[in-house]
């Protein structure tokens, strides 16, 4: 499916009995970049989710050419779920625990 986006998808939204709580520590792959963000796949879980682009890295995010490769493995923890209930998360070092 070389033109799917999950962000687009309803099958990526998440059902509230089976939602992450906030702060939750979590490992995904990377499945998709845009400008906007990037889109994680957390394997443990079967969801989805979304890093916006102030939440991908600690510092200056120019570009796609800082985002993390696709299929990378990345540490994320749980913002929360939008009001279309996809998963939010953050992938900043100084915001995943035991960082300092």
């Amino acid at each position: 499916m070389a033109d799917w986006d999950m962000h687009f998808d309803s099958e990526t939204r998440v059902d509230p009995t089976r939602r992450l709580a906030k702060g939750t520590l979590v490992l995904g792959k990377v499945v998709c970049h845009h400008p906007f963000g990037i889109g994680i796949h957390i394997d443990e879980a079967d969801q989805y989710g979304h890093v916006d682009v102030p939440f991908i890295r600690d510092g200056v995010t120019r570009g796609v050419q800082d985002y993390p490769p696709i299929d990378q493995t990345i540490s994320g923890v749980v913002l929360g779920y939008d009001g279309y209930g996809q998963l939010r998360l953050t992938t900043r070092l100084h915001d995943l625990p035991g960082y300092r």
